[in-house]
């Protein structure tokens, strides 16, 4: 499992950040543990991205102070992490 995980943030972390940007749909990288990794978005909007990372994703997006009910992060993580 944690081969897998350290692959995948090899790929992610190597893409030049330019290509990411470019990209017009939001991209979110978000850890197991609902933190923020990198994110798009915020440069879109006009914000430094700073005023994201390393926060819970269900509190910045959601303004929630838990995990969502239906949390489509974590499901994300079963399918890759542990099918």
């Amino acid at each position: 499992m944690l081969q897998i995980e350290e692959r995948i943030n090899s790929i992610i972390f190597n893409l030049p950040l330019d290509i990411l940007n470019c990209i017009t749909d939001p991209i979110h990288i978000i850890s197991k543990d609902y933190e923020i990794v990198w994110t798009n978005l915020w440069q879109k909007l006009g914000r430094p991205n700073f005023c994201v990372l390393g926060k819970n994703c269900f509190n910045v997006y959601q303004r929630k102070r838990r995990r969502c009910t239906l949390c489509p992060v974590e499901k994300v993580h079963q399918d890759v992490f542990d099918p």
